[in-house]
Formats: C-alpha cells, sequence, structure tokens
C-alpha cells in the first residue's frame, strides 16, 4: 500500500486502512501513526515541506519505504534538537530523498536507530541529508553492533549512497560516546562528511565521523572540514579492536584541522586504498602529532595504506604510528614521515616516490631532525633502524649520506638506481603543475616496482586489474612507482578507473 502525507495545514491525507480508513492529517503525527501503524510493504511519500518531530517513531513493520516526493532540499524532518526521529525494528527499511535536520538523542542514533544488526544489514539510506544531529553513539545514524569476520560484498550490509552529514556529532552525555556521524559497520558510499566532530575532547570520544563496530566498507566518500577528531575520523574503539576494521576506498580526506595529540584522522585498523589526503594540518606543538595513529593494539599485518596521494599538508606522518605503505606519491607536504627515538621500527616503505616536499627540521620537545624534505628522524637513532625501503624514490636521498644508505639496503638495489635516475631526469610527473601526478609512460617509475601477492587479485571498483604493462592490463606487469590514480580538489585532479 502506498500513502502520502502532506505537511501543510490546508493539504489532506487519506491514509488508508493502515491507520483509519479514509482518514485526513496535515500534521507530524500523521506522519507518526503512518510509520508507526504501516503493514509490511507499505511506501509512505511525503510532499515537500518540514515536518517538526515532537515524539520518536517506531517502524516495526518488514520492507517499509519512507521516501520524498519532492527531493531532500524541500523534504525536511526536524528533531527541535530534542528529538529521536526514526527508532527501526523491521528489516528491509528504505528511506530516500529527505533530510534529517537537529536530531538528538542521549542514547543511540540522533536522526534514526536499528534496533539491531540483523535490522541494519537490510537498511537502505539514500539520498539524504544529516545536519546537525548529534548523539552519544552515531550523532545521525546508530547502526547496532553489527558483526562480520571478513570484507563481504556491497550486498551482505545496510547501505548509506549518496548522503551528506554536515555538522553531526557526538554529544557530551556521560564520559563516553562515538561516531559522529554514524556508529556501526555499513556499507557507506558516495557520500560526504562534512564538519562532523566529537564535543567534548577530554572524555572517551571516538571517530568523528564514522566509528567502526566490524569489518566496513567506504567508498568514493569525501571527509572534509573536521575540526575535531578525537581518536580519528574514521576508526575503532579499543575494546572493539578484534572486530572493527574499515576499508576507505577512492576517497578523499581534505582541509581537516587537528588541535590535540589525540586528533589523527585514522585510528587503529584502517586500510587506505586509492585515497587522496590533502590540505590537512595540525595546530600541535608539544608533541608529534600524526595522521594515522596505529598504536600498540594494532595490526600491521592487517592495515595499509596501498596507492595513495598525500599532498598539501602540514601534518606529520610518524612511523611508529603508521602501518606498511605501498605504492603511494607523497608531493607538496611541510616535513613528512617522521619518528622520534622511542624504539626500532623496520617501517616499510615500497614503492613510494617523495617528491617536491617542503623542507621542515625544527620539530616539538626542541629537537632537530636530521633528513631530507620528506623524511625525517630523530639524530640519536640510526635511520637504518627505522625504515625498510623497497623500490622506493626519495627526493634529495643522493645527497644524504643516511637516506642513501637506507636506499642502498633495499634488497632488490633498485631504490638507489631510481633515485639517481629521478635527479637526473625527474621523476617524470604528466603535469604537476596542474596537479597531475600521473607518470608520462616515459617515467623512470614506471613498471619498475615490487609486485605483492595481494596485487594479483586487487581491482579497482569498476572490476579493472590494477597491475598494468604500458597501459595494457597484464597479469605478468610490474606496478609503476607511486599512486595509480590522480585527483581533483583544491587544484587538483580525480579520477576514478
Amino acid at each position: 500500500m502506498k500513502i502520502s502525507i502532506i505537511p501543510a495545514v490546508s493539504a489532506a491525507l487519506l491514509v488508508g486502512s493502515a491507520c483509519a480508513s479514509d482518514t485526513t492529517v496535515s500534521t507530524y503525527p500523521a506522519l507518526a501513526l503512518a510509520l508507526s501503524s504501516a503493514s509490511n510493504g507499505d511506501t509512505i511519500t511525503l510532499m515537500s515541506g518540514t515536518y517538526t518531530a515532537n515524539e520518536t517513531i517506531n517502524v516495526s513493520a518488514e520492507n517499509v519505504t519512507l521516501v520524498s516526493a519532492g527531493g531532500k532540499a524541500d523534504t525536511i524532518i526536524d528533531g527541535g534538537s530534542s528529538v529521536q526521529i526514526l527508532k527501526v525494528g523491521g528489516g528491509h527499511f528504505t528511506v530516500e530523498g529527505i533530510t534529517f535536520r537537529n536530531a538528538y538523542y542521549a542514547g543511540n542514533g540522533g536522526a534514526i536507530s536499528f534496533s539491531s544488526s540483523s535490522v541494519s544489514q537490510t537498511a537502505m539510506i539514500r539520498n539524504c541529508d544529516f545536519i546537525d544531529c548529534t548523539a552519544k553513539y552515531g550523532g545521525a545514524i546508530y547502526a547496532g553492533q553489527n558483526s562480520y569476520s571478513s570484507f563481504e560484498p556491497r550486498e551482505n550490509y545496510g547501505i548509506i549512497s549518496g548522503c551528506t552529514f554536515l555538522r553531526c556529532g557526538v554529544a557530551t552525555v556521560g564520559s563516553e560516546g562515538g561516531g559522529g556521524a554514524i556508529f556501526g559497520a555499513l556499507w557507506v558510499e558516495d557520500s560526504v562528511f562534512d564538519a562532523c566532530f566529537c564535543s567534548d575532547t577530554t572524555k572517551n570520544q571516538y571517530h568523528a565521523a564514522i566509528d567502526v563496530t566490524s569489518y566496513a566498507t567506504v567508498t568514493n566518500c569525501i571527509f572534509r572540514n573536521h575540526t575535531q577528531t578525537k581518536r580519528g575520523l574514521v576508526g575503532s574503539k579499543e575494546q572493539r579492536e578484534q572486530q572493527g576494521c574499515s576499508r576507505l576506498v577512492d576517497c578523499i580526506i581534505a582541509n581537516n584541522v587537528g588541535h590535540d595529540q589525540d586528533d589523527v584522522l585514522f585510528h587503529r585498523k584502517v586500510i587506505l586504498d586509492r585515497c587522496v589526503i590533502s590540505n590537512n594540518e595540525t595546530t600541535v606543538t608539544s608533541t608529534l602529532a600524526s595522521i594515522y595513529r596505529l598504536d600498540a593494539t594494532g595490526d600491521k599485518s592487517f592495515s595499509r595504506i596501498i596507492s595513495c596521494l598525500f599532498i598539501d599538508n602540514k601534518y606529520p606522518f610518524r612511523m611508529d604510528a603508521m602501518p606498511p605503505i605501498v605504492n603511494c606519491t607523497f608531493v607538496r607536504n611541510v616535513g613528512g614521515l617522521v619518528c622520534d627515538n622511542a624504539q626500532s621500527l623496520n617501517f616499510a616503505i615500497t614503492n613510494c616516490v617523495f617528491w617536491g616536499n617542503v623542507e621542515k627540521t625544527e620539530w616539538p620537545f626542541g629537537n632537530k631532525f636530521k633528513g631530507v624534505p620528506g623524511i625525517y628522524w630523530h639524530p640519536t637513532t640510526p635511520l637504518q633502524d627505522l625504515i625498510k625501503i623497497g623500490t622506493t624514490v626519495v627526493e634529495g636521498g643522493t645527497d644524504n649520506a643516511d637516506v642513501a644508505a637506507v636506499l642502498a639496503a633495499d634488497a632488490t638495489g633498485e631504490s638507489s638506481r631510481l633515485t639517481a635516475l629521478a635527479a637526473q631526469k625527474g621523476p617524470g610527473f604528466k603535469d604537476a603543475a596542474k596537479g597531475d601526478w600521473t607518470l608520462r609512460r616515459s617515467s623512470v617509475l614506471v613498471d619498475v616496482g615490487v609486485k605483492a601477492d595481494w596485487m594479483d587479485s586487487a581491482s579497482d571498483l569498476a572490476g579493472h586489474k590494477r597491475c598494468l604493462k604500458r597501459g595494457l592490463v597484464s597479469d605478468g606487469a610490474l606496478p609503476d612507482i607511486g599512486c595509480y590514480e590522480f585527483y581533483t580538489i583544491a587544484g587538483f585532479k580525480i579520477s576514478f578507473r
């Protein structure tokens, strides 16, 4: 059965048998009545207008669809900063084309809360906006303690698609909270996270955008303008360390600012694949902050950073807090990878290029770090105790004895040779002045990388193999040095292959 709701006082609504036969309603209670009394398979259509919430609506029927007739710009449900809007207990719930604004709940899910993981795993939230929504867990959406033992296909998840989360956050409730926008394991695609937050950095609040409870995929999303990123934009909380695993694919992470040593962008078991990390910075001067934190409870055998472009950042990349980095490009960053003398790490960098970074030798604690623009280390710790390099090019590496020694220790014997060639001929970027960091086919960095086992099955979202030979798919090809794609935001291009 289909039900239409019109918010204007003069408009009429024929509700139908799910509520009361031939009943005319025109207020928010009409929406509450239609959803709470819906039968399995009902579709409820909202006409353009603003609906002011005064109570939480419970949806228990299966296969219920809530959709707008005029789109999210003209169809708004406002929680008045005091009401949780939807609590969903029926599977296969769909909502499309609606703006949820000013939702609030002291518990789980400011705008939408799913009663269990089995319910959220069948949900679809599409083309919706969430603005100024807050809660203790899941400022906009709470998806329950979803449990997956591995990354699964898209169809096995609840889907968030084409949504925007603006100024959604963790409310100051009790001593902890998590997920400024989303709490739970969902498949998130084609969405924007803008200025989400954790409200109280003195408390155990986690992850300004997404707090992951299990294996979850985030793809083709933008994370921007965050200034309170307590323990990460995306990641997992300590007690969920064994379950909380996330991968970000083809995402842009830009214009975020950290103001505290715990303000990182990625926390614990996070895979970054074909992402752009751009124009992020930290204001911390009393300690070494980091874009990524993989602390003592992390798992370097799981986490990795693959085919990513790091550009125009003013945020150090702490080697003692980063997973292995493979096929990444670091350009125009102020500083770069840095580590103090706390421990020997044997940090792994493979098939990467550091070029055109801005020198920064003064770091916190009054120490001067040795290095070249892109890689820095404490003078009391030999660089070879910190880094294991494979087919990696470092600008200035031929002029620095310590870097030259590390490059020479590459088991393939290629890092020194390629660095020297790049110093002589240039790395061969197509058009660096215009932000195109892909390689010309004549570049000395083409088809010379080390191939890892995972590359055999790796493909982009369109199903194309990632290792190419002279522009053609080839199982025997070697990867290029640096990232595979190029991107556009604030002056550079984006292209998803």
